[in-house]
């Protein structure tokens, strides 16, 4: 089961996938707590269970997913994993239940056995950390009472990163770093338990964000996304001696970029403030308390209104070029790029003659991709929709499609075309995803010489000049 998931997560869904610092995870027999950020729901927990060769961990997930049916949460268990009951989900009188995951872990533990929490409770909605909950460190404690405070736990604190939560091909980074040792607290947890509780939280949260991207400033957060993500980020990192296949080094300069600016807005502006993010809050909802906790800053000192700094000149000409690209259905890459008519013939003559082939493909690839989406738009945060492209396909679509492709190319040819469908489809799946992006890119491109030329001149002056200031600013 464990080299399906693998196959299709890391050779289909992810271009590449990295791990870093799987020597600090303690031999198996060792109690091990791994506490993760989590910013990419079911796709966290993959990341971690497929770095991981020789333990076989436990997690602790959302409680409601057990609830879709009987069937579904007996599966869920018997792979290692266990419910957490939520206050803002399930309710007060739930909370109860959790005594019985509770216990079930901490026996785990003791027994030399791994567990996963996500310390936040719920994912976040970017790459940010939300404040921990309270249950990882009184789980660990527990466990070590149980224990008679005979055996140390050892909390190893890991991250994953992903170069894009949307589409496929993107990459993937999971982190662990050396672990806590909880023995050291464990006179401080017999004489002031909350004091212990706290220590042990907040050595564990400056680790993670040590390892992980964690953008404090929610108010122009799309900004920054864009700038790293861009142009000036690959710039930025290139720039640094960071070639572009090294994933972990880009992961490291993004966050000297992202800091950059974080510390200029600390320093020119005495009111800017940042704020601590909850599980389930939105990036528009952190946004708008960000500003209201400024706007209170600057009422409490009878400033006045605000001007904004140089570098918030900056980010809101950044926001105003994506307005511009979005008002106009248009990509940076075309400004980056530059696209001739030429090359968009050529590119739509290559997606007729293909076409042929992307309808014979649409079997199953249009179940596979396009129906998970469906579901994703559904659901409450952006962050679900890998965890619905790989958990519908993994557990039902694919296996399905499989089979009905092998009994009727069966009937239809023999058994052994059959089997060579069968072991072609990653590679159907994968030429109707291109297909598609291809598709899409061509689209847009049609929309972008469907400007005037004095449009595409202005939008390109604007991006040059404002590059020139981003670059200025970063070399600072």
């Amino acid at each position: 089961m464990k080299s399906y998931i693998r196959f299709w997560t890391e050779k289909v869904y992810y271009e590449e996938t990295f791990v870093e610092g799987i020597e600090n995870i303690p031999s198996d027999g060792t109690p091990v707590m791994i506490a993760s950020n989590h910013q990419n729901s079911m796709n966290d927990a993959l990341g971690i269970l497929l770095a991981i060769n020789d333990r076989k961990p436990n997690f602790i997930v959302r409680a409601d997913v057990f609830g879709i049916s009987a069937g579904f949460g007996k599966f869920l268990r018997a792979i290692g994993l266990l419910p957490a009951y939520r206050l803002n989900y399930e309710g007060a009188a739930a909370l109860s239940a959790n005594a019985t995951t509770f216990k079930v872990s901490e026996e785990a533990l003791i027994g030399g056995e791994t567990v996963v929490i996500f310390p936040e409770g719920g994912h976040a909605e970017g790459h940010w950390l939300n404040i921990f909950k309270g249950g990882m460190a009184k789980m660990a404690f527990e466990a070590a009472e149980l224990a008679g405070f005979e055996k140390d736990i050892k909390i190893v604190p890991a991250c994953n990163h992903y170069s894009s939560y949307h589409g496929l091909r993107g990459r993937q980074l999971v982190r662990f770093a050396e672990p806590i040792s909880l023995s050291k607290y464990y006179d401080l947890y017999r004489e002031k338990p909350r004091t212990a509780a706290r220590e042990v939280a907040a050595e564990l949260r400056a680790k993670i964000e040590s390892m992980m991207l964690d953008v404090k400033d929610k108010e122009f957060y799309d900004e920054l996304e864009f700038i790293r993500c861009g142009q000036i980020g690959d710039e930025f990192a290139a720039g640094r001696g960071i070639e572009e296949s090294d994933f972990s080094g880009r992961l490291e300069s993004d966050k000297i970029l992202v800091d950059k600016f974080l510390s200029a807005r600390k320093s020119e502006n005495p009111y800017f403030r940042v704020i601590n993010s909850e599980e389930g809050q939105t990036r528009s909802e952190l946004s708008f308390l960000q500003r209201k906790e400024q706007k209170s800053a600057v009422a409490a000192d009878g400033a006045g209104e605000m001007p904004a700094t140089p570098v918030e000149e900056l980010l809101l000409e950044t926001r105003q070029l994506l307005k511009t690209y979005t008002a106009h259905h248009l990509e940076d890459r075309q400004f980056r790029d530059r696209p001739t008519l030429f090359g968009l013939v050529l590119q739509l003559a290559a997606l007729a003659v293909l076409s042929p082939m992307a309808l014979v493909c649409l079997w199953p690839s249009a179940f596979c991709w396009f129906l998970p989406l469906h579901f994703a738009k559904k659901a409450k945060g952006d962050m679900f929709e890998g965890t619905f492209v790989l958990a519908m396909n993994i557990l039902v679509i694919i296996p399905l499609a499989a089979i009905l492709t092998f009994i009727v190319a069966s009937l239809k040819f023999t058994v052994l075309f059959a089997a060579i469908l069968v072991l072609v489809l990653p590679l159907v799946l994968l030429f109707e995803w291109r297909y598609f992006k291809t598709a899409r890119e061509a689209i847009a491109d049609c929309r972008y010489f469907r400007l005037s030329k004095n449009e595409r001149r202005d939008i390109a002056s604007d991006r040059i000049a404002l590059f020139a200031k981003l670059t200025e600013f970063l070399k600072k």
